[in-house]
């Protein structure tokens, strides 16, 4: 068997050819997979595609980064043909050849126009096609889910839903459908996948602010921790009215910013400082770990972490103040109650970002008035000590007017 035939048929069982004596350093790279896989193979003192040079390894054979496209990329594209496209005069899906699939549609991972054309012609030259191409991804099946979710949860059902379908039978109409009750699920298994859940330790901090009254003065758990249920009369992004929680932030500003919008027109605002008096395990949805390339080892992740994304984005999204806005809460609320009652191993609150404070976090725990308590009254019910008034902050005058321009835009909102 002649040399060039062995090389034919070793290059047709891998899926790529090699590109011989070539190596490539971080600079042509814009992909962090990329970067990672040549410092760790860097090999040669030369560039082949800038020319250069140094006393240490510091590129790596571009062979290596042909390999990581040929093995990454079947996991969500695969040849036309071998997908089943159908043809007629044509392929009757959108396709996408080599080189816009290494290019454009990884978001650009190559810099270098050589280092490129080397890669789309190690590869095979194909028309390329999304993977189960007749089916949404599944970070796409995740999102639609979501937003499915949402709508019957909001419009058709609220109290017995767990499987109930988007097509209103008791099972999935098609393979892209998902319950509610599978999509709780998804939602916690992306959340342990990706490790998002932490401890408040003893000691920390935390802030939870109300509006009142000018002529009242806040200084105890009682008034500045969480309510008792009686007081709780309308509904909350967390919680339903008539179920406490302790809305809180890690920082004095975050608090007073949340108390303010939600309560347009009250006369002061007081924000009390607790600490944390035993550990609580938390769902930490502030932020949420990146989305790994498809060039990346941790690959399998991406679905999840792009939904878990959206997910973050969605439960922190501001709503407009009027009274149907308990109608927008009742998503959240539901996730937060299944975070209460049904999350794996169990969980004390949940963690997300704030709408009304650049960088501030908010934090929902699930406990009513008995978990706050005055450090001289502190049992083993207690979560949080109240340790001071952090600060007062009155309403300039500018308040009530702003409270009624903002009614009058409500009411203009609803006309439309």
């Amino acid at each position: 068997m002649g040399l060039a035939k062995r090389q034919m048929e070793e290059d047709e069982e891998r899926g790529w050819s090699s590109v011989g004596e070539k190596w490539c350093c971080p600079d042509h790279v814009e992909d962090n997979a990329l970067e990672a896989l040549i410092a760790d193979e860097a090999a040669a003192t030369a560039c082949s595609y800038c020319g250069r040079k140094a006393e240490e390894p510091f590129a790596a054979a571009v062979d290596l980064i042909v390999e990581r496209f040929a093995e990454s990329l079947p996991q969500e594209w695969r040849g036309a043909d071998e997908e089943g496209v159908p043809w007629e005069g044509g392929y009757v899906w959108e396709t996408t050849d080599t080189w816009d699939l290494v290019t454009d549609k990884l978001n650009w991972p190559l810099n270098d126009s050589d280092l490129i054309r080397d890669v789309v012609w190690a590869l095979p030259e194909q028309e390329w096609v999304q993977r189960d191409f007749y089916r949404l991804t599944p970070s796409e099946r995740l999102r639609f889910a979501w937003s499915d979710f949402v709508r019957i949860v909001k419009h058709e059902r609220r109290y017995f839903f767990s499987d109930y379908s988007a097509g209103g039978g008791v099972e999935p109409d098609g393979p892209d459908e998902m319950t509610p009750g599978e999509m709780l699920a998804a939602i916690g298994h992306g959340i342990i996948e990706a490790d998002l859940v932490r401890t408040l330790g003893p000691g920390e901090e935390l802030f939870r602010a109300r509006a009142h009254r000018g002529d009242e003065t806040l200084g105890s758990a009682a008034d500045l921790g969480a309510p008792e249920a009686q007081w709780v009369h309308s509904s909350s992004r967390m919680s339903p009215a008539g179920v406490p929680v302790f809305y809180g932030a890690f920082d004095s500003t975050t608090a007073r910013e949340e108390a303010r919008i939600a309560n347009p027109g009250r006369d002061a605002i007081t924000v009390g400082r607790f600490e944390v008096a035993r550990p609580m395990r938390v769902v930490d949805l502030s932020d949420p770990p990146d989305v790994p390339s498809l060039l990346d080892p941790e690959r399998a992740l991406r679905p999840s972490r792009i939904f878990l994304q959206h997910f973050v984005t969605e439960i922190a999204k501001p709503f407009m103040h009027d009274e149907v806005i308990h109608i927008e809460y009742v998503p959240t609320q539901i996730v937060t109650e299944w975070f209460a009652s049904e999350f794996p191993g169990g969980v004390d609150g949940l963690l997300y970002r704030s709408s009304r404070s650049l960088g501030g976090v908010n934090v929902t725990l699930f406990f009513d008035e008995q978990g706050c308590r005055d450090p001289d009254d502190v049992d083993e019910e207690t979560r949080l000590i109240f340790r001071e008034v952090a600060e007062r902050t009155e309403a300039d005058a500018a308040g009530p007017i702003r409270a009624a321009c903002r009614a009058i835009g409500q009411r203009i909102h609803r006309l439309r």
